[in-house]
């Protein structure tokens, strides 16, 4: 299965989780429990994000393909990232047809020149990093069709994924000071061809975790994210 956004909508973000509750009712005797109405959760949902999480297809039909992104990572002082991601497939039909795949980031920081040249010189931070897959969860996936790359129809069933993909953190407020919670914008820039990059700004939210007293690498990330695929 190859997923194919819309043309004029490749990598746009829903910031918006969608709250799916799912479950039988809550009001009633409590001290009794109905193992036959007992709730049932998609079982590629991590802990946590039960009812937070729309396993059932969306768009307005709900025959468009869900996909959730969990992130974790961290840089070093010497200036280097590496980032776990894990995408979480949801295309509405049989459980069974659900997948997850892991996705890993390393790379090295870049300069503020170039984040300049991306308009993303208000972010601390950008990684130069490249993008593979360490686990193979949906090999049916085609990922560059996700962006449009000019690579995408060169790419056969299980040819690896290697992307080169800039990484941007926005991780300070305009007056340099952290945000509430310590928290982030990601913002991702995928390389199409030699120097030119196509941006999903607000790519999405996590926090920023540096060590104690500091605003600066070395530090802990983590992020979240999703998107609505179609056909």
């Amino acid at each position: 299965m190859l997923v194919r956004p819309p043309l004029t909508a490749a990598l746009a973000l829903t910031l918006g989780l969608n709250v799916a509750c799912k479950g039988g009712d809550s009001s009633g005797d409590s001290g009794a429990t109905d193992d036959s109405t007992a709730s049932e959760f998609h079982p590629n949902v991590p802990e946590g994000y039960e009812y937070k999480w729309d396993t059932d297809g969306c768009g307005e039909d709900g025959d468009n393909t869900q996909v959730y992104r969990l992130a974790e990572g961290s840089s070093t002082a010497e200036g280097t990232l590496q980032m776990t991601e894990r995408w979480y497939w949801f295309f509405g039909g049989d459980w069974e047809d659900d997948c997850i795949d892991t996705i890993v980031y390393e790379g090295d920081r870049v300069s503020a020149g170039l984040l300049s040249q991306l308009g993303l010189s208000e972010n601390e931070e950008g990684y130069d990093t490249m993008m593979t897959k360490s686990e193979d969860g949906c090999p049916a996936l085609n990922y560059l069709y996700l962006w449009d790359h000019p690579d995408a129809k060169e790419v056969e069933y299980g040819d690896p994924l290697e992307q080169p993909t800039l990484v941007v953190f926005d991780t300070l407020s305009p007056s340099g000071n952290f945000n509430v919670d310590n928290a982030i914008i990601v913002n991702m820039a995928y390389e199409v061809s030699s120097n030119s990059y196509s941006l999903a700004s607000n790519y999405g939210r996590g926090v920023f975790a540096p060590e104690e007293g500091s605003t600066e690498p070395p530090s802990t990330y983590t992020w979240e994210s999703d998107d609505c695929y179609g056909y």
